[in-house]
């Protein structure tokens, strides 16, 4: 007979933090995935619970209880984080290896964003990885807005709010308000929230998948081809769309390549056109190692194609880090036409 699991946090108003933790654990551990969710303050309800995360005014991984609000609590993610961490912290760093390992699974059987051909059984090396990746990215910061730890030092003051279109945010603004007329329950829209964190957190897992162990592998194999794109080796075709700089740094590097790549061409499968796109000089720069014609940029269509000859043109951006064509001849040509002289 299986054993139905009850999984509680407090009711009333909800927050980023424990509505993430449970999302975690509702959808990707699988012991608590047929969990019923309890929202109640009543203590001798919560101590007939399996786990609970923040309420109770206690931290016990053994006993299974997750709260960071009592006097004392100075946990962490690792020696080298400073944030305390809130309830969604504190799953995360308990069970983060099998949530990533079950929200990959999940992409790839329900979500199927990345082709199939790519799923890797990670090893528990890359989950832990993983794991950091997305804390540092993503959890760290429900943890620090929960526990109301600002970003700057008090001095200094930001130049625009940040607030409203942030995770937390979202989900705080679901909470019921005295004024108004939502039909909905508290724990209806504490279901909501859920969704809303478990699509952003997937959405995240995705793209560092994507970047970390399927980029790579595209990357390199597009510069293992350079020379049969363009014989100076600066020119480089990425087949399969993905974040393509780091990789690129980290092999040139690698493979102590004579010749920096100065050129990444790829096809734009959203609108269908392809695309040339200049190397920065580093990661977040916008200086760029060799930047588009001078001539084209700010230009588009007929009048980009009159000026540079290249059937098939389409824009050029004014700060000449990002062309588009029609096809992969036209912006393989513009990269050659960018190339420095020798």
């Amino acid at each position: 007979m299986q054993v139905i699991r009850r999984i509680g946090t407090h009711s009333g108003t909800f927050h980023a933090d424990e509505v993430t933790g449970m999302m975690m654990l509702k959808n990707f551990v699988t012991e608590f995935q047929n969990a019923e969710i309890i929202r109640t303050r009543d203590p001798a309800i919560l101590s007939t619970l399996d786990l609970i995360i923040d309420v109770g005014g206690e931290y016990n991984h053994q006993l299974r209880r997750y709260d960071h609000h009592q006097k004392g609590f100075s946990e962490t993610f690792s020696d080298q984080h400073k944030t305390k961490l809130s309830s969604a912290g504190l799953i995360f760093k308990h069970y983060g290896e099998e949530i990533l390992r079950n929200t990959l699974n999940h992409i790839f059987e329900f979500e199927q964003t990345i082709d199939k051909k790519h799923n890797v059984d990670l090893s528990l090396d890359d989950l832990v990885a993983l794991k950091n990746l997305m804390y540092n990215d993503f959890v760290e910061y429900i943890d620090g807005v929960d526990n109301g730890i600002t970003q700057y030092p008090k001095e200094i003051m930001p130049k625009y709010k940040s607030q409203y279109t942030d995770l937390c945010s979202r989900i705080s603004r679901l909470n019921n308000r005295s004024v108004s007329k939502e039909a909905q329950s508290q724990d209806e829209l504490f279901f909501k929230a859920m969704a809303i964190a478990k699509e952003d957190f997937v959405y995240e897992v995705t793209n560092k998948f994507v970047d970390k162990y399927i980029g790579v592998s595209i990357v390199k194999e597009a510069f293992s081809k350079r020379k049969n794109i363009h014989e100076s080796g600066k020119i480089i075709y990425i087949e399969s769309s993905c974040s393509w700089k780091e990789a690129l740094s980290k092999l040139e590097k690698a493979e102590a390549a004579e010749e920096q790549t100065l050129f990444v061409l790829y096809h734009d499968k959203l609108d269908g056109n392809y695309r040339v796109q200049a190397v920065p000089l580093a990661q977040g720069s916008f200086e760029l190692r060799c930047g588009l014609k001078e001539e084209w940029r700010g230009l588009r269509d007929e009048e980009l194609e009159k000026i540079n000859g290249i059937p098939g043109s389409v824009f050029c951006h004014i700060n000449g880090f990002i062309g588009v064509g029609t096809t992969f001849e036209c912006v393989l040509e513009m990269a050659k036409q960018s190339l420095p002289s020798v």
